[in-house]
């Protein structure tokens, strides 16, 4: 494994990281501000609001976890893999992934 792929790698992984803690701490607001609400109007917007904004930081894991694990063991990634990484996953890894000569 090349440097690049490693500090990609690295990269990826801060990514999941912030991306997950993010969406957990809006998951855990919103259900504190289920909680709190109770026939309030402006509750119950707010409240709906976190949840979309939780599940939208949630979801895109569900294709960033494979993608980190194909990073780490396919011993050739393809182009295309690289322009997906950049703009799926990780601006800075997919321009690493590019930037590796070891294609």
């Amino acid at each position: 494994m090349s440097t690049l792929r490693k500090v990609a790698f690295a990269f990826g992984i801060l990514t999941i990281i912030s991306v997950g803690v993010t969406g957990l701490i809006y998951f855990f607001l919103a259900i504190s501000a289920v909680a709190a609400s109770g026939a309030d109007t402006d509750a119950a917007v707010q409240m709906t609001t976190l949840w979309v904004t939780a599940i939208c930081l949630l979801i895109p894991l569900a294709w960033m976890i494979p993608m980190l694990i194909h990073m780490k063991k396919a011993a050739d990634l393809s182009t295309g893999f690289s322009i997906c990484t950049l703009l799926f996953f990780n601006l800075i890894s997919g321009i690493l992934l590019l930037c590796d000569d070891k294609k």
